[in-house]
């Protein structure tokens, strides 16, 4: 797959990744689904053979719906890559949280808040944060970079009027 930018592939690789994984998984799942369908079409009595379906359907089903769902993921789709590649003057606050596991800092997503009240999400390795903010404060200037009860409370009253800066005085 081409690059789509050269600074936010940094972002666009764990896109790629989500996404290979979760049509790898939707494969999977699809895959186990035909097990029963054989079953039940050569194996299967007349009393086993509604049982097979079933069970062929819990996993065909998932199979499906995560293959469909993966689409999201793809990287001329994810909404946060859309956003910093066409338009980052609309972000407004850039809001980071660490995600933990077992206490050790893994990754960090950055919620790409816009005016209009939308965050999309990008995500990047805990050893690519300070990497990835100074992209991000490159790739959309104007935007905060950080996170504060205050902000988060003005951003949700209302996104339109969201400008947590002292003014002048």
């Amino acid at each position: 797959m081409a690059s789509l930018s050269p600074d936010i592939d940094l972002f666009a690789k764990y896109v790629r990744r989500q996404y290979l994984a979760m049509r790898v998984i939707g494969v999977v799942f699809l895959a186990i689904g035909l097990v029963p369908v054989w079953y039940a079409i050569w194996m299967a009595s007349a009393v086993e053979r509604p049982a097979a379906l079933f069970v062929a359907a819990l996993f065909a089903v998932p199979g499906i719906s995560i293959a469909a769902l993966a689409r999201r993921f793809a990287s001329d789709r994810h909404r946060g890559l859309k956003l910093l590649r066409e338009s980052p003057e609309q972000v407004i606050w850039i809001w980071p949280t660490r995600k933990l596991m077992n206490g050790a800092h893994v990754q960090t997503h950055y919620a790409l808040c816009t005016r209009s009240g939308d965050k999309p999400m990008v995500w990047v390795r805990a050893w690519e944060e300070a990497a990835a903010a100074t992209l991000l404060g490159q790739r959309c200037p104007r935007a905060l970079l950080g996170y504060d009860p205050e902000w988060e409370a003005a951003y949700r009253k209302d996104p339109k009027t969201f400008d947590p800066r002292p003014q002048g005085g």
